[in-house]
């Protein structure tokens, strides 16, 4: 996950000396850096230099990756959207960075305005909003906006392994408290992961997460492991309020496109497919959000943008599909860009702006998303919650990106979270 440090938003570009915030993320076959999962590093905004270590999220991992059989790293399947860091955000006027310490479940804040941090300023646990079971909490993406903190995650179901226990949860935090913002369910009908695939639902919907390997085969779907599990990765706003969410699917961190069957004497090449997705929840004017599709926020899915998705698929931002059947090719990142009048659909990346006061309590921990590449074309569309031109986004080879292009980028994006 990344965020920028030394300059303001609108400033970034031209005063030279910024930095790019960016953090260790856990994924199978990944090794992490050489000062290991709870690392965050600074990159010169202009490129140039290697990272340095800016500090450490204490707490963050316990799993070590298998150095000893990479091709297969068995013993870390279980441990991605579990451990490291999660999301990273800076506060508005750059003097506070916050990050997520996916191990603890919670959130640290550093003084940003040296060349490293030698410890977090303060450490506050994210409260379970209500899971089937409080294991199941899973918070991740970190966004700031109007001066307040805003934290998102996942009920994960994976106690129950019961799809109707998922949810996606997101909290306001003035630096003393959490408030829930939103609250949505995560069962409904989703474009196919690969529309070739036979499907009891599982191509098509979110699932609990889920690494037990005595239920292995179950995650293949024809001739592909499919098995998308949701990850709220990154937050966005558009100009009026309305919050953009970016999901990443964490299954795909667990397996790979071509990974080892983790299994113990099973070392088959496996077919992995990955089915993100991105999300609009509306502003009303009386407070609140609205879930595109509900109410004046609207759905934008026409068969001509949607790759072809079910009739019940209701999509705000429909176009990150490819060609081939994959519906749903979002990565987890999410930006909204505010000088143009664009949409975009970013893979995951990001760095906000306002500073809430920080957490009140001292511990430890970390922050950082995953990154990935897959590029969105951008289409007008209004910086109001209804578009005058519908928002799309369609996806080509190269990087995600989708929000609203109206202004400058509030994050950037990286599928090794930044």
């Amino acid at each position: 996950m990344s965020q920028r440090r030394g300059v303001p938003d609108h400033a970034r570009h031209a005063i030279p000396g910024g930095h790019d915030f960016r953090a260790e993320f856990a994924r199978r076959y990944a090794l992490y850096g050489p000062d290991g999962g709870d690392a965050i590093y600074t990159v010169p905004t202009k490129g140039g230099s290697a990272p340095n270590l800016f500090a450490k999220v204490p707490g963050a991992t316990v799993t070590p990756h298998d150095t000893a059989n990479m091709i297969k790293d068995a013993g870390f399947t279980d441990a991605p959207g579990k451990e490291s860091i999660g999301g990273l955000a800076l506060s508005e006027d750059g003097e506070t960075l916050y990050a997520v310490n996916l191990l603890a479940r919670a959130l640290v804040s550093f003084d940003a305005t040296g060349d490293t941090a030698s410890r977090p300023e303060a450490t506050v646990r994210i409260p379970d909003p209500g899971c089937a079971a409080p294991t199941d909490w899973r918070p991740f993406g970190l966004e700031t906006h109007n001066n307040t903190l805003y934290v998102g995650g996942v009920c994960s179901a994976e106690s129950t392994q019961n799809r109707a226990d998922l949810k996606a949860v997101v909290y306001a935090y003035d630096g003393k408290q959490f408030s829930t913002v939103l609250t949505h369910p995560l069962t409904a009908e989703r474009g196919a992961v690969f529309a070739g695939s036979p499907s009891g639902g599982q191509n098509n919907h979110w699932n609990p997460w889920n690494t037990d390997l005595s239920n292995w085969d179950n995650f293949r779907a024809g001739n592909a492991f499919i098995d998308p599990q949701p990850e709220l990765a990154s937050l966005a706003f558009a100009r009026d309020g309305s919050m953009i969410l970016g999901f990443r699917d964490r299954f795909m961190d667990v397996l790979s496109a071509r990974g080892l069957d983790p299994r113990p004497g099973n070392d088959t090449p496996e077919l992995g497919m990955s089915g993100g997705d991105i999300n609009m929840a509306c502003a009303k004017p009386t407070g609140g959000y609205l879930w595109e599709g509900t109410g004046n926020c609207p759905n934008h899915a026409k068969s001509a943008t949607d790759g072809g998705q079910g009739n019940g698929v209701v999509e705000y931002f429909p176009g990150e599909f490819f060609s081939g059947g994959h519906q749903e090719t979002a990565l987890g990142s999410v930006a909204y860009i505010l000088r143009r009048s664009t949409c975009w659909t970013p893979a995951a990346s990001k760095s906000p702006r306002p500073r809430p006061t920080p957490p009140a309590s001292t511990t430890s921990v970390g922050s950082a998303p995953p990154t990935s590449s897959h590029r969105v074309r951008s289409t007008p569309c209004s910086s109001t919650c209804v578009p005058r031109t519908p928002a799309r986004c369609q996806t080509s080879r190269r990087q995600p990106s989708c929000g609203s292009h109206s202004q400058r980028p509030v994050k950037t994006g990286h599928m090794t979270p930044t």
